[in-house]
């Protein structure tokens, strides 16, 4: 695996996918950067997770190799442009395993891939779509222009992605493989939870996220509700921090904001058990709208809880198929407000998407889409026809 922009323990990318990969009888080597000092972090950035600033170690089955970043502004220079130190230790670490395959986590990694594949003879290069590939860097966008054309085989994070790049390339091998959530990590929630208006919000939530608008719905949702409580299961940093703070202060919601600060992958779930009430408030701009469903939907699934999205496409996609909660037509902290207080005021639609949501959980979970991934590594990438038939 070959990662520029991720935690190696990023939840999709190590506890997901590789810990599948290696449960199926893989060896698996993640190839990842650490900062200037040689140290690597998790996905809340709070962690160090190389032991001694080791930068090749074992851990969970997986050998990681952190390559150090570019330092000075000639490498960073070098970089973006391909080259350089950074970049050539990179492709010849990841070259040195000779691996059969080798999935790349973006765009920048896959090309870098494409050079790999020149040196490691017969491997094949998967390309893993975590988000929409359309409207990204320049970097990003010259990839998607000069190099589609010799991607093989995707993994997609949603149809949406999988579609485009499968119509631009119509013998492109594709799976979609949902960032669903582990079962095991989420426990029977609390009975009482239907009987307060608790709503939770999984994830870092920055402006365009819906912060503004989330708080608001919370301040109008407190004069019918006044024990209305948000649950922000994560942290607000920077400008949304000073806004968060200020906000909360001027309309004296300190009793009915909370949040928990970043949370291991291992904990969310219990995190969420006592909140009924899920909510998606992201801003209608194209990433958002063209990405997803995001992993707080899969989250609150997994918990039993009803879910309030923006109606975005692919959350809409699963909202329409498993009924198990409400799409807005649009993100204003008024809408928002009144669909909260309308679950909690009708408490049997409120147990009738938390009921839909524990239904939706026994084929929607990472167990479910682990077999996915593993049938489609073994049987489109490495043409092993017995397992890629098996159900």
């Amino acid at each position: 695996m070959l990662t520029f922009d991720h935690s190696p323990l990023d939840d999709r990318i190590f506890y997901k996918e590789a810990q599948s990969l290696v449960a199926a009888g893989h060896k698996l080597s993640l190839v990842c950067v650490a900062n200037v000092n040689n140290q690597v972090f998790d996905m809340g950035g709070t962690q160090q997770v190389n032991p001694k600033n080791e930068l090749t170690w074992e851990y969970k089955s997986v050998e990681i190799h952190a390559i150090p970043e570019p330092a000075t502004k000639k490498e960073k220079l070098a970089n973006k442009l391909f080259t350089g130190r950074f970049y050539n230790e990179f492709v010849n670490t990841a070259s040195k395993l000779e691996s059969d395959v080798y999935i790349a986590h973006e765009p920048q990694t896959y090309y870098a891939g494409l050079a790999i594949q020149k040196r490691v003879s017969d491997s094949k290069l998967v390309f893993d779509s975590h988000e929409s590939w359309f409207k990204g860097t320049p970097k990003e966008n010259f990839i998607l222009r000069k190099h589609l054309k010799n991607l093989q085989f995707l993994i997609s994070a949603n149809h949406i992605t999988r579609g485009y790049l499968q119509t631009m390339h119509p013998t492109l091998e594709a799976q979609v493989v949902y960032n669903a959530a582990e079962m095991h990590l989420f426990s029977e929630p609390s009975p009482e939870r239907l009987n307060r208006l608790k709503i939770a919000h999984d994830g870092y939530l920055p402006f365009n996220r819906g912060l503004r608008e989330m708080l608001e719905a919370i301040r109008i949702a407190k004069t019918e509700v006044p024990e209305v409580h948000l649950k922000i299961i994560g942290t607000t940093t920077g400008n949304e921090r000073a806004y968060f703070n200020e906000f909360v202060a001027k309309h004296g919601l300190e009793e009915n904001i909370s949040e928990t600060g970043w949370l291991p992958y291992q904990k969310v779930g219990e995190a969420l058990k006592d909140c009924a009430i899920g909510i998606i408030a992201k801003q209608p701009i194209l990433n958002n709208v063209i990405g997803g469903p995001p992993i707080k939907y899969f989250n609150y699934t997994a918990a039993q809880m009803a879910v309030v999205d923006v109606r975005m496409p692919e959350t809409t996609r699963l909202l329409d198929t498993y009924l198990n909660g409400i799409s807005l037509q649009n993100n204003s902290a008024k809408n928002m407000a009144e669909a909260l207080t309308s679950l909690y005021q009708n408490n049997k639609l409120l147990e009738s998407y938390c009921t839909a949501s524990k239904k939706a959980s026994e084929t929607l979970n990472w167990e479910s889409e682990s077999k996915k991934l593993v049938r489609f590594i073994d049987g489109a990438v490495l043409n092993k026809q017995t397992l890629w038939h098996h159900k």
